[in-house]
């Protein structure tokens, strides 16, 4: 019985690191990245060229605080924020790719359109978990879509990953990562974007936009 017992656990262990093995960190979410790069820690499962590769996903993804180091809190509170943002991070990413979906139905090829409305999508979904949320409108889209725009400059995969930040840069700031979302919007102070709207007007006119904090 001793025997089997041992054989079974074998088994088990070989089917756990066949599973992690040699993964790629990119096809993982948020959460199954931080179990594989504790599980890296503890044991010697990984090699050092598979756990800089989740490292690096992680750094991508702003899991990491800015001491370089997975954001981890002693007490629970602090912990049941992180999990909440990392949900959230997942959530708006499904719904980029959804309203990406949804988009190449409609446009096909065009890109620059499915972006757009990938985009809108990702903020229109977090917007209507909300208690309260609005109806749905053309001025409430036509909102969405400005706020966009910093993002919507970006190439489809640099805008997927900036706008997911943004979501989560809007509830929890200290656990996003705000270089993405500062880089958007560097790019359109470059283009003179913002020089454009605020020629004629006060920059209290963009104080609405969350992402004015950063200008």
């Amino acid at each position: 019985m001793e025997a089997l017992i041992i054989i079974i656990l074998f088994i088990l262990g070989f089917v756990v690191f066949a599973a992690f093995r040699g993964v790629k960190p990119e096809t993982k979410t948020d959460s199954q990245l931080q179990f594989l790069y504790e599980r890296s820690l503890e044991s010697g499962q990984f090699g050092a060229s598979d756990r800089e590769k989740i490292e690096k996903e992680m750094k991508k993804r702003g899991l990491f605080s800015d001491s370089n180091t997975p954001a981890h809190e002693s007490s629970s509170e602090p912990h049941l924020t992180q999990l909440s943002a990392t949900k959230l991070r997942e959530s708006a990413r499904s719904a980029y790719e959804e309203g990406w979906k949804m988009a190449k139905q409609k446009w096909g090829n065009d890109d620059g359109k499915c972006h757009q409305h990938a985009l809108t999508t990702a903020l229109l979904r977090r917007l209507q978990s909300e208690p309260g949320a609005p109806e749905i409108s053309e001025e409430l889209i036509n909102t969405l879509n400005f706020e966009t725009i910093p993002f919507n400059s970006l190439q489809p995969e640099e805008g997927k990953d900036a706008i997911c930040e943004y979501i989560v840069w809007r509830e929890y700031p200290s656990l996003a990562n705000v270089s993405l979302i500062q880089n958007a919007i560097d790019l359109l102070k470059e283009r003179g974007f913002i020089d454009d709207v605020l020629k004629d007007t006060n920059k209290e006119s963009l104080d609405w936009l969350p992402w004015a904090k950063l200008l």
